[in-house]
């Protein structure tokens, strides 16, 4: 197989760089057109659950009529149903912005390939840019650095890790919420304890319940999320070198 060309290489590498900036760029708007909140109710619309910019509940509320409209034992299943029917509302809304940006067209013009570049042939993206620069490093040492690099991260691929979730209850733990990355929620409400209970009573074990399974979620994420910083670092120095190949 011929090897390319040293002038081909440098513009395949232009190229490539031009691409993964642009998806950078679009995948951000992605982000940023998400819906600010988001809510749904059960089919009775007694229970109610507002969703967060990224998809967590962030409130679940109980109407004050709620012993007129549900039986004690399907507040459960009703919250779950109030949760599903905001997650829909947020992918339906989110939808809706994205086709007002254009967001479609954008992605498709990334294979397109006729645009101008988004960085200049000899820039790295700004996220690949060393800060501060630094002079450049003999490639071997980075090879040897790259190499010990892919080690540590097949380890870390390789070692078990449980999935993250968060859970918290309220002081009486009878009622129980339990949230997943991505946007998942159980929860759990003691049938004999909200029995004799008031919408208000409810809504303040709901949100301790809510609260400290936000917590419990952000803990278990952060824990289990891998350090790249070097793994970046890197990267931008193995393409700066390839970059400055003749």
């Amino acid at each position: 197989m011929t090897e390319p060309a040293p002038d081909a290489f440098t513009r395949e590498l232009a190229e490539l760089r031009s691409y993964l900036a642009g998806l950078g760029s679009v995948f951000q708007e992605l982000e940023q057109q998400a819906p600010a909140r988001s809510t749904g109710t059960d089919a009775t619309g007694t229970i109610r659950v507002t969703l967060d910019h990224a998809g967590q509940p962030e409130q679940i509320t109980v109407h004050d009529s709620w012993p007129q409209r549900l039986r004690p034992d399907a507040l459960s299943a009703a919250t779950a149903e109030a949760f599903s029917a905001a997650a829909t509302a947020r992918g339906a809304a989110w939808k809706d912005a994205l086709d007002r940006a254009g967001w479609q067209q954008r992605a498709d013009r990334l294979d397109d390939r006729a645009g101008p570049a988004v960085t200049a042939p000899g820039e790295l993206p700004a996220a690949f840019r060393r800060v501060p620069p630094g002079p450049p490093r003999p490639v071997s040492q980075l090879a040897e650095d790259v190499l010990t690099g892919l080690d540590s991260a097949a380890a870390l691929a390789a070692r078990p890790r449980p999935a993250s979730q968060g859970t918290g209850a309220n002081r009486e733990r009878t009622v129980t919420v339990t949230l997943r990355p991505g946007g998942q929620l159980a929860c759990e409400i003691s049938a004999q304890w909200a029995a004799p209970r008031t919408a208000a009573a409810l809504n303040d074990a709901l949100a301790q319940a809510l609260t400290a399974a936000r917590r419990s979620l952000a803990a278990a994420a952060a824990l289990g999320k891998p350090d790249v910083t070097q793994a970046n670092q890197l990267l931008a120095e193995a393409l700066d070198a390839f970059g400055r190949q003749d």
